[in-house]
């Protein structure tokens, strides 16, 4: 019975802090059925101008696979060896290179598959190096920027294959941003790097692309981005905040077709100052939660299945949070197949995400789940949203499907379950997998913790808590979703034992209970974590010892507190702390729970 209490009491305490953490223009019918091949493989060179002296980078994506292929590059002086490639599996399957400098004259890339027979090719020239360079000034009295081409197969494959090459990392590894563009000002990792020559993302201080941005934010700033590099339209909806059950209602809609007067003539400082206003004043987390109906929203909900949940796909927890695929990678020995997300932080701060219950939470309404962008259409001269009908005719988009807002979070995690990983595993993959996660989880709260000193959080706001929109000083806090991860790691790890015995098809073979709880109980053990004491001192932790402390450590996530008290301390190692939340903050603080507890329940609420 004391077990029973203390899972129902730690179940609706991790529920509690998953709700703490966080006039549309018409359109008409599609005139045509538009064909052509969905697995066409799409090269782009940048930059889009190449200069003598300078290095090219080239990406190649395709809706599919490009197993054994390979990108061969010839310029003025012969084949050029890539310094460096990158490749990456479907639903996107991409193919990067990045040259050394190069020298002027005819530059040809072709892409063959392994019996040598040619995909694709793409040929542009080589400046020489004192050719003039586009002026970024521009006329004030045009459009944001020009619209020079359409969100076609070749765009939407590209675009993906860009999220998936930029946010690429080894599966299991860890990375993050911090701000967003310190990705965009990596060459290794963004093909478009300086690609309209403007020195855009390498210029001088005060004219280089900032871009400061914090969840929703982030997946429009990256739309914005691209749709700006390869001149296409943009388009954004200016909506409320709406609820998790009846999603936002939208005024306006916001597009690149905007007068440039009152952005200024430097084309860089115009865009970066764009999207600032862009995150600032239009788009937000409730722009994501559109009803599966809504035909004008930015977003169209997808079926889950693989092949429609490529990188630049958005997830959307109607809780208050929002994330976009950046990568999959297929099941292997000793390794869990995975979906891979950014996810942007209210630190201005960009995170690797892989897929698991904590981070990737559903709610039985139908405002969340999986979504692709609303690609924006030109019609007579006018931006506007493409319909899900115009979308179904066109082959390389995924398309339009209810069947997310139908499923039972049972249902959809057990779907997510068995497309990462068709084929049972083995236990000792299972076990492997799930230390791996709680370890990385416990890792990451450690930073959370250390980089927020408590006499920062002195107290608490009074009213911190205002759905989706919270008390900005509290939505700061972003360690309070550090919580709940390590949180729901520990359970995933406390239940594997039960999962393993009770849920046919989860590994392979049949397994005694006590002795898959000896093994994960090895397992924990050999893992050590570290935190800072009051005092600077190192306190190492094994695995084993973090999960014991699930108790303390749900409740000890005040920021507030010190570190001994926020990790569970008893004795001599708690004998250092010096720093308690005051009485009222502990108050204010059970208050936010009820509140958050009724609101989690009663989804309507958020």
């Amino acid at each position: 019975m004391a077990s029973r209490r203390r899972t129902l009491l730690v179940s609706l305490l991790v529920s509690s802090l998953a709700a703490v953490v966080l006039p549309c223009v018409r359109a008409r019918a599609a005139p045509m059925v538009l064909g052509g091949p969905i697995d066409e493989v799409h090269v782009l060179v940048a930059p889009k101008v190449p200069r003598a002296g300078e290095p090219v980078r080239v990406l190649v994506g395709r809706l599919g696979d490009l197993g054994g292929s390979r990108i061969v590059i010839e310029g003025a002086d012969g084949p050029i060896q890539p310094e460096r490639l990158l490749g990456g599996e479907g639903p996107t399957a991409i193919l990067a290179a990045w040259t050394p400098p190069v020298t002027a004259g005819p530059l040809t890339v072709r892409v063959l598959d392994a019996g040598g027979r040619e995909l694709a090719s793409a040929s542009t020239t080589v400046v020489a190096a004192d050719a003039p360079r586009p002026s970024p000034y521009a006329r004030t009295d045009a459009d944001l920027w020009p619209i020079e081409a359409e969100w076609d197969a070749r765009h939407e494959t590209l675009f993906s294959a860009w999220i998936a090459t930029m946010f690429h990392v080894v599966p299991g590894a860890h990375a993050s941003w911090n701000p967003l563009h310190q990705a965009t000002r990596d060459q290794a990792r963004n093909v478009l790097y300086d690609y309209l020559a403007l020195g855009e993302d390498s210029g001088r201080r005060g004219r280089r692309l900032m871009l400061l941005t914090d969840c929703a934010d982030t997946l429009y700033a990256l739309r914005a981005y691209f749709a700006w590099k390869m001149r296409l339209p943009f388009l954004a909806q200016w909506c409320s905040r709406g609820t998790a059950r009846d999603g936002p209602t939208c005024r306006t809609t916001v597009t690149n077709q905007r007068s440039a007067g009152r952005w200024g003539r430097d084309e860089v400082i115009r865009f970066m100052r764009f999207v600032s206003w862009l995150g600032q004043t239009v788009v937000h987390a409730g722009t994501a939660r559109t009803l599966p109906d809504d035909p004008e929203s930015d977003f169209y909900p997808v079926a889950l299945e693989r092949a429609s949940l490529r990188p630049g796909t958005v997830y959307v927890d109607a809780a208050g949070h929002v994330l976009m695929v950046s990568q999959w990678a297929s099941p292997a020995p000793g390794r869990f197949g995975a979906l891979y997300a950014i996810d942007g932080h209210p630190d201005t701060s960009v995170t690797h995400k892989r897929f698991t219950q904590s981070w990737f939470g559903f709610l039985p309404v139908t405002t969340d789940g999986f979504k692709a962008f609303r690609p924006p259409i030109v019609d007579r001269g006018v931006v506007r949203p493409m319909t899900d009908d115009e979308i179904r005719v066109r082959p390389w988009l995924p398309p339009p499907s209810l069947e997310q807002a139908a499923m039972s979070p049972e249902r959809f995690y057990a779907r997510m379950a068995a497309i990462q990983n068709p084929v049972a595993l083995d236990v000792r993959d299972a076990i492997r997998g799930a230390v791996t996660r709680l370890h990385r989880a416990v890792v990451m709260r450690a930073d959370a913790v250390r980089a927020l000193p408590p006499e920062r959080w002195q107290t608490i706001p009074e009213r911190p808590f205002s759905g989706i929109g919270a008390d900005p000083a509290w939505h700061r806090i972003d360690p309070m979703r550090r919580e709940l991860e390590m949180l729901v790691a520990i359970e995933e790890a406390r239940l594997l034992a039960w999962r393993v015995t009770h849920e046919p098809g989860l590994v392979r073979g049949q397994h005694d209970v006590d002795a898959v709880r000896v093994a994960m109980a090895a397992a924990l053990r050999a893992e050590r974590v570290s935190y800072r004491r009051s005092d600077g001192s190192e306190i190492e932790l094994r695995l084993d010892a973090i999960v014991e402390r699930e108790i303390p450590l749900t409740y000890g996530f005040h920021p507030g507190d010190c570190p001994e008290a926020r990790w569970g301390a008893r004795g001599d190692e708690r004998a250092t702390c010096r720093t308690r939340v005051e009485l009222a903050s502990q108050r204010t603080l059970r208050r936010v729970l009820t509140e958050v507890m009724r609101r989690r329940m009663d989804p309507s609420g958020l």
